[in-house]
């Protein structure tokens, strides 16, 4: 999976992590748009007519993870 987004994302002239934050970018508008309802599979309809690179190139909130605790086996 990882070698087809990399070959996806060279055709597009786009990073992987651009393509990710534009792909949750529509995920989250069609969720919105759809009154908090997501239909599977996904149907892709482009709205705005925006380019791929412009929708990509907004940056993205970064979320820091929990720090990770180590555990005992017992």
């Amino acid at each position: 999976m990882k070698e087809r987004l990399l070959q996806i994302g060279d055709d597009l002239g786009l990073t992987v992590s651009a393509m990710v934050r534009l792909l949750v970018r529509s995920f989250v508008q069609e969720y919105d748009r759809n009154g908090g309802k997501v239909v599977f599979p996904l149907e892709w309809k482009s709205s705005s007519g925006a380019s791929a690179k412009a929708a990509a190139a907004k940056p993205a909130k970064t979320v820091k993870s929990a720090p990770k605790t180590k555990t005992r086996k017992g």
